[in-house]
């Protein structure tokens, strides 16, 4: 009940801020798409595999029809009530999201990206971040003009002659 009163009460006080959201992809209709769901990468954090990381956004980039949402725990913020611990990390947490949001990884796609929602990792309302109340990957989309919801995203996609509807969430 606690957790309900703060994601739907307390936040409705705040304009535009987010949470679910609605988006039509007008986009290159293409007669077959590769849709890839990125979740759970947890850039830069305890088992985060680079060399794999940067094979899967290379072979985004490369391939024409290829299309990319991020659905959650894209960071693994070092936190003290999280599992990477900040006094351990390799990367500070400033420094993850600047190196997350270059042309080595968000930037790499950018133009390939339809949106990002959050996860328990790195959303705002996340159990990991509810404290500072920021959101590292909504950061990381802005800087690219891409859409970020916290928890949801429909997502309406012309593919050939046929509309599908995708819900995105990291449940």
């Amino acid at each position: 009940e606690r957790k309900k009163k703060y994601n739907h009460e307390k936040e409705k006080k705040y304009p535009g801020h987010e949470k679910f959201g609605f988006m039509k992809v007008v986009d290159e209709n293409f007669d077959e798409i590769a849709f890839i769901n990125l979740t759970d990468p947890h850039f830069f954090g305890d088992g985060f595999d680079n060399e794999r990381c940067t094979m899967a956004l290379d072979w985004v980039k490369n391939v024409a029809n290829a299309r990319l949402v991020y659905g959650g725990d894209v960071f693994d913020i070092a936190s003290l009530s999280g599992k990477t611990d900040p006094h351990q990390s390799v990367l500070n947490n400033a420094h993850s999201i600047d190196l997350a949001a270059s042309d080595l990884y968000i930037g790499k796609v950018a133009e390939k990206t339809i949106c990002g929602i959050g996860g328990n990792h790195d959303a705002a309302y996340a159990n990991r971040l509810r404290d500072t109340g920021i959101s590292p990957l909504k950061h990381a989309l802005e800087k690219f003009g891409i859409q970020y919801f916290e928890y949801s995203a429909l997502i309406q996609m012309k593919v050939g002659n046929h509309y599908y509807n995708l819900l995105l969430a990291h449940t």
